[in-house]
């Protein structure tokens, strides 16, 4: 089994033109298991520094998850992150002037 991965110029082409759309990205990784391809927090950053501290970029690391979240302490912390970055994201771009003029 071999794993492809596009240039880094690509994924940054391809970053750019969601984030042009005005798209929130969560990117979520894990440490345990995948280690060998994403090992640290700081590491997407590193990679991609042009989209160090987008609004609509934010990145989650679980350290002591595994890829596929087995544990239910896992699944309880990863559905909490994604929760709290629907509130942050969608529930709070819903301004009250927002809702008031929806029809």
């Amino acid at each position: 089994f071999v794993r492809e991965f596009p240039s880094r110029e690509t994924c940054l082409e391809e970053l750019r033109a969601i984030l042009a759309r005005e798209v929130d990205l969560f990117f979520v990784f894990t440490g345990g298991g995948m280690a060998e391809f994403y090992n640290h927090p700081r590491q997407f950053f590193e990679m991609f520094p042009e989209l160090r501290g987008h609004p609509r970029v934010r990145l989650e690391f679980m350290r002591h998850a595994d890829h596929t979240f087995t544990l239910r302490a896992q699944q309880d912390a990863l559905l909490a992150s994604i929760e709290g970055w629907i509130a942050a994201t969608q529930l709070g771009a819903a301004t009250p002037d927002a809702e008031a003029a929806a029809p």
